[in-house]
């Protein structure tokens, strides 16, 4: 073999040793993290710098040239479509907080990681509901406060008070869109999209949260805030629901969601709000013809509403009643000797309150009416309607113008016999029904006798005015 044709042969398997070791290195560097910097921040601020007063085009031009001196291709003319080309797509959007309120400074320290050097501040009009300005964020001072390069405004690198007039009246809120500038994902930004709240009501269990679902993601993280705390982490989870029971009645509370994958989170939008409306306590009773739902009343409430579950114990809306005030409702649509069960909500305008699912429950016992009373050898025999329902029926007794009823004692028949009755003193009788722990009303002044007469002084009026005079004399 000739030296020549040895060289060309070492030459060839050089080559393909090479190669092989460029692709197991170009694949391995495929497939594992990398450090991507795609927004070159300093590129950006050197553009603004240079060019902040030069005149040429509107704030959301300025803007967007420098962003696109800093990596980022997008060019939008308009400040709402800067920040909609940019907000989860090169960016996140937050909420800024002003430190003189609705005019004040923006301190780094009450916004800290929401905004910084490079990253776009936008102004929103809470009154014609658009963005109408943007800056580019130039850091903060030795003081703290941030600076930023607005188009045309000769206050760059100063302390800045964000004093900003749209429609006339102060009523605005800053917005920050904090572009990529870490590392990303397999060099690639995660391709999970923003989950959107569907429903978002007061429940059996607190405020339910509903959104829907995102291809992709194997978790998501549920987020709430309320006027005066930022955004706090309630819950992470793999469903698409969740029910928040830890709330403070008649307190507005925004949730967002953010999907996750492979901890990567997604954006996230302002959310949804509700005003929570704790569930009533309740309590039941028999009335006389009627059984009532009383509740506690629940602070901000313009009214309540009244269920009462249904043969497959889905629950019916029964009434309706205006006024926080108004407590208890009385439902004459009851037949003895049935249960019924009851729950109620409050509501704020179209709004309702979340309500105790399991509800109250009782059987309805009617009140026990159309007695008379006789003289028997044995005692004084009163006799009344029987009840649907009844297991028994308690018997009690007064005289005229005593204030306490005593219980006699109890039958299973719809008559009893006072064997202790005196003789020439007027009694006023009545009776309960029982099914259990469950007693009906009672009806207060159903019967006046007199022992020792015959006739049943309830039935005739004359001698009723005369007893109730007597007592009175007596008094």
């Amino acid at each position: 073999m000739t030296k020549k044709l040895i060289s060309v042969i070492f030459a060839l398997i050089f080559t393909i040793s090479s190669f092989s070791v460029l692709s197991v290195t170009a694949s391995a560097a495929s497939n594992t993290n990398s450090k991507e910097y795609p927004y070159k921040l300093e590129s950006a601020l050197s553009y603004a710098a240079k060019n902040w007063n030069n005149g040429i085009g509107l704030c959301a031009e300025f803007a967007s040239r420098c962003i696109q001196a800093g990596g980022i291709n997008v060019y939008k003319p308009r400040v709402v479509d800067l920040y909609n080309a940019l907000n989860g797509v090169h960016g996140t959007s937050y909420k800024l907080k002003l430190t003189g309120g609705k005019s004040g400074s923006l301190k780094m320290s009450d916004n800290k990681d929401m905004v910084g050097k490079g990253d776009l501040i936008f102004y929103f009009c809470n009154n014609c509901k658009r963005y109408t300005h943007v800056v580019v964020c130039n850091g903060a001072n030795s003081e703290g406060y941030i600076q930023d390069y607005a188009h045309n405004k000769a206050h760059n690198g100063q302390k800045r008070t964000y004093t900003y007039y749209c429609c006339g009246a102060e009523n605005w809120t800053m917005y920050s869109i904090v572009l990529d500038k870490g590392l990303r994902r397999y060099g690639a930004r995660t391709t999970v999209k923003v989950p959107e709240i569907n429903y978002l009501k007061n429940g059996a269990n607190g405020v339910v949260v509903k959104w829907n679902t995102i291809s992709g993601a194997e978790k998501y993280a549920l987020y709430r805030k309320t006027d005066n705390t930022g955004w706090k982490k309630v819950t992470t989870t793999t469903k698409t629901t969740f029910a928040d029971k830890t709330l403070s009645n008649g307190v507005k509370y925004q949730y967002t969601v953010r999907a996750i994958d492979n901890n990567v989170y997604s954006q996230y939008y302002d959310g949804k709000a509700v005003v929570s409306l704790n569930a009533p306590t309740l309590s039941i009773s028999n009335s006389i013809g009627a059984v009532t739902v009383k509740w506690s009343k629940i602070q901000n409430a313009d009214g309540y509403y009244v269920y009462r579950a249904n043969e497959k114990n889905s629950w019916v809306k029964i009434a309706t009643i205006k006024g926080g005030n108004t407590l208890s409702y009385t439902d004459k649509n009851v037949v003895s000797g049935k249960t019924y069960k009851y729950t109620v909500k409050a509501y704020d305008g179209s709004l309702a309150g979340a309500y105790l699912n399991s509800g109250v429950s009782i059987m309805y016992l009617a009140t026990p009416s159309l007695f008379k009373a006789n003289d028997t050898e044995k005692g004084v025999k009163v006799t009344f309607t029987a009840v649907g329902g009844a297991q028994k029926y308690r018997v009690y007794r007064k005289s005229v113008g005593d204030k306490n009823w005593l219980a006699l004692g109890e039958t299973t028949t719809s008559s009893f016999v006072d064997t202790t009755a005196k003789a020439n003193v007027t009694y006023i009788y009545t009776a309960r029904a029982i099914n259990g722990k469950t007693l009906s009303n009672y009806q207060s002044n159903p019967i006046t006798y007199r022992v020792g007469e015959k006739s049943n002084v309830s039935q005739n009026e004359k001698l009723v005015d005369a007893v109730l005079k007597d007592a009175v004399k007596k008094k």
